[in-house]
């Protein structure tokens, strides 16, 4: 690594607080990186490509340990060009813990070179606190296909390994109908909820309690794990009201399917916690909602429909929740998990 010069470590930080301390300074002649320690506040992520990498949101996610965060900034630049934030517990560092991914977010071009003095600090700072692992959960690649893999060569040249490559899927939206992107018994299921006169609708200032409870009902059915505890969900859904939304499937006044639909940003909206009412299962009502949601972004700007990752109760490979995500329209894009052990 080029030769680094670090500030004088500064106190620790009561968490969620607008204060902020640089802790350590790494510079070369073309870049400077800056860790933040506790720093909450909206100039940390206030403008962030994805909401996981937000201040509100990062506050969202904090139990315990500390919040680092890494900015890149090109000396020949006034602004921050890159940056990542782990959550450390237990001298292990996580990008991030209780979101879908971290990684890094970015604004406008970041050079490899750039990458390449922002993961070599990650790791110097990494020695330097004596952390035991270091975690980064990347983005879908249909987010940003080149910089992901971009991501991908520059952790593994930097001693990281993937420890997970999980299949995950996405609908391009298009001005095309949804019936037409969907396979043969997937508009069969479509049109016999249609037969049925069930309805999609969205959910506007509906009680975070019910959402959960129905969300919580139908995993426990399926011995599938909640991914969000009740309080993260109830503070997302109080402080994020137009970028997570409740999205539904209605026989009549019952609920057939439900999902919480995060907009990670403008252009993608990502179905994260779909769950349904299995007592209406022979209906298949989950391609209502996708059709609900594929249609709300049409109208809403929105070119990429995230499906999400595929896997059973146990974390594995499901495979004909793979099939049903294929006869949706969904295409497939990997999403990697970096480890590396100090």
């Amino acid at each position: 690594m080029a030769a680094a010069k670090r500030s004088k470590k500064g106190s620790l930080l009561v968490a969620a607080t607008n204060e902020k301390a640089v802790v350590a300074t790494y510079e070369t002649d073309d870049f400077v990186v800056q860790v933040l320690q506790n720093d909450f506040g909206e100039t940390n992520g206030s403008s962030a490509r994805f909401i996981f990498n937000s201040a509100a949101h990062l506050r969202t996610q904090h139990t315990d340990g500390s919040l680092f965060s890494l900015r890149l900034r090109n000396k020949s630049e006034a602004d921050v060009g890159a940056l990542i934030h782990f959550f450390v517990a237990n001298n292990q560092a996580v990008s991030l813990q209780r979101a879908s991914f971290g990684s890094v977010d970015w604004h406008g071009n970041v050079t490899d070179a750039g990458l390449i003095f922002l993961f070599s600090c990650t790791n110097e700072f990494a020695l330097q606190q004596g952390w035991q692992s270091g975690e980064i959960r990347n983005f879908p690649q249909c987010y940003a296909p080149q910089l992901a893999e971009r991501i991908r060569k520059t952790l593994v040249g930097q001693g990281f390994r993937v420890s997970k490559n999980q299949v995950n899927h996405h609908i391009l939206v298009s001005e095309e109908p949804f019936y037409r992107i969907l396979g043969n018994a997937n508009r069969r299921r479509l049109r016999k909820c249609q037969r049925a006169r069930f309805s999609f609708e969205q959910l506007h200032g509906c009680s975070a309690q019910q959402v959960y409870d129905f969300i919580a009902a139908s995993r426990a059915r399926q011995h599938y794990r909640m991914t969000l505890e009740w309080p993260q969900m109830e503070r997302l859904m109080r402080d994020f009201p137009d970028q997570v939304l409740i999205f539904c499937v209605k026989d009549q006044e019952n609920i057939a399917c439900l999902t919480l639909a995060v907009r990670v940003n403008e252009g993608t909206l990502y179905n994260f916690c779909p769950a349904d009412n299995l007592d209406y299962r022979t209906y298949s009502p989950s391609v209502m909602l996708t059709e609900g949601l594929y249609e709300f972004s049409q109208r809403s700007g929105i070119r990429v429909l995230d499906l999400g990752i595929s896997v059973d109760a146990e974390g594995s490979l499901k495979p004909t929740l793979v099939r049903f995500k294929e006869n949706l329209g969904g295409v497939v894009s990997e999403k990697w998990t970096f480890m590396r052990d100090y």
